[in-house]
């Protein structure tokens, strides 16, 4: 990669975060009344997109400690928005699903979403924002792709 597209990659991770945090505050401020952190409507958010999961598989989803979302588990559980149920596919890793109060609430945070969305007018054009999507899944892929894992493991991030 030249120094020029290193740099350019810099630029867009480096916006990637501002926008992370700015979206993670208006989303905040948006579901305050609701007593839903950003980090419970991810995996509200996970949950319904993707059904049943079980800890460790959201955790490597995002990445983030097993502990991490263990413990935003347990708040939705005691708020009885997700519940645990067996896994036939491991007895010690239950199931992490939405009840009906957890479907309904994400609904709602989900429907507030969409109308502040509505009200928004960015100064990009559709197009640029179809770009970016495109863009960013694509590094989405490639970060989680095994030719980044060798990258990684050949680079002092992989501890070498």
């Amino acid at each position: 990669m030249s120094e020029t597209n290193a740099e350019t990659l810099e630029a867009v991770f480096h916006e990637t975060r501002r926008l992370f945090h700015v979206l993670r505050a208006i989303g905040d401020e948006l579901h305050a009344d609701s007593a839903i952190t950003t980090a419970m409507r991810g995996v509200l958010e996970s949950l319904a997109t993707q059904g049943a999961q079980t800890v460790p598989q959201m955790a490597r989803a995002r990445p983030v400690s097993r502990q991490h979302i263990q413990t935003i588990v347990d708040a939705l559980v005691r708020r009885g928005l997700v519940e645990l149920v067996a896994n036939p596919s491991h007895k010690r890793s239950p199931l992490v699903r939405l009840t009906e109060a957890g479907t309904a609430a994400f609904a709602r945070l989900h429907a507030a979403e969409a109308r502040l969305l509505a009200q928004a007018a960015p100064t990009v054009s559709m197009q640029e924002l179809e770009t970016a999507a495109r863009v960013l899944a694509a590094l989405n892929l490639y970060f989680r792709s095994a030719e980044w894992a060798l990258v990684r493991a050949h680079s002092s991030l992989g501890g070498a």
